[in-house]
């Protein structure tokens, strides 16, 4: 087998930045993307100067030209792709009441259709892998957002997007079924990472880049080192698992169980009101199936 070859779209920090870190130890070529072409570069060097063989393309998800092209060059250099990693994302807190238009087009344009144009331009470089009997991988990162609400912030736009993305992962492997590319939702909870300061980066077309302040970024660090949020490089490890493991759902953080067991339970009790509503017997059999009275 060829050396498997994985491409890492927000690749620079943070989750991103150490799934690359974790594939290389397994003797896998990474390609870093990322918006910013320094920080990318950068990430890229970090890890060539362990021996490592690391690439780096910029480019910005939300331009499907770029993507195509970051597409055509990875065709270009390896004619395959093992791994594939839709993990480019921005958030903006809030409320409803409180998200600027700007904002919330912001992180639809990154957190969907950034995920949309990635998955869509490279199915045929993973099929190309799958057919060679290679491992074909696509990995969308959702987050604890696709699977509940989150309780300590509101994040109504932000949670929003990571629903959608469990939505079109879920359809996506269905779309997949049978062409041996498989598909998982990755779903971290709180992880240390520079997401408080996506807005360093920020499109020029949703109101262009506004870096924190040294001092306020400070603050951030800090907290960010003192709370329990999870390093990344366990979160990286998690997913890697979790793929080996052919999971679709790779979750990070096991307080999500409380917040996934209520929304369920809430369903749940939704569906047998239902079955009352409509005369069935609530009573189910071993698979879940009512049985009639």
């Amino acid at each position: 087998m060829t050396r498997r070859v994985a491409l890492i779209t927000g690749g620079a920090s943070g989750i991103g930045r150490a799934i690359a870190a974790a594939l290389v130890e397994d003797d896998v070529t990474a390609l870093i993307s990322d918006i910013d072409p320094v920080r990318t570069e950068d990430a890229a060097s970090a890890l060539r100067d362990r021996g490592a063989q690391a690439e780096a393309l910029p480019c910005d998800v939300t331009v499907r030209e770029q993507v195509d092209g970051m597409a055509k060059a990875v065709s270009e250099r390896s004619g395959k792709l093992n791994m594939l990693f839709a993990n480019a994302g921005v958030l903006v807190g809030g409320r409803v009441q409180e998200t600027q238009p700007l904002d919330m087009a912001w992180m639809l344009a990154v957190n969907i259709a950034g995920v949309f144009h990635t998955v869509q331009a490279f199915p045929p470089l993973l099929q190309a892998a799958a057919n060679a009997g290679e491992p074909a991988h696509i990995v969308v990162t959702g987050s604890d957002n696709s699977l509940s609400v989150a309780e300590n912030y509101p994040y109504t736009i932000y949670t929003t997007t990571k629903h959608a993305l469990l939505g079109f992962a879920d359809a996506l492997r269905r779309d997949l079924a049978g062409t041996g590319i498989s598909v998982s939702l990755l779903c971290p909870g709180a992880t240390r990472t520079e997401l408080y300061d996506a807005k360093r980066v920020r499109q020029n077309a949703y109101g262009g880049a506004e870096p924190l302040s040294v001092d306020v970024r400070e603050r951030y660090e800090a907290a960010s080192a003192a709370s329990t949020a999870q390093d990344p490089a366990v979160t990286a490890g998690l997913c890697l698992e979790g793929m080996k493991l052919g999971a679709f759902y790779i979750v990070t953080d096991p307080n999500l169980r409380r917040l996934v067991d209520g929304r369920y339970a809430e369903l749940s009790s939704g569906l047998d009101w239902l079955d009352e509503q409509l005369g069935r017997a609530s009573a189910r059999d071993e698979e879940g199936a009512p049985v009639a009275k």
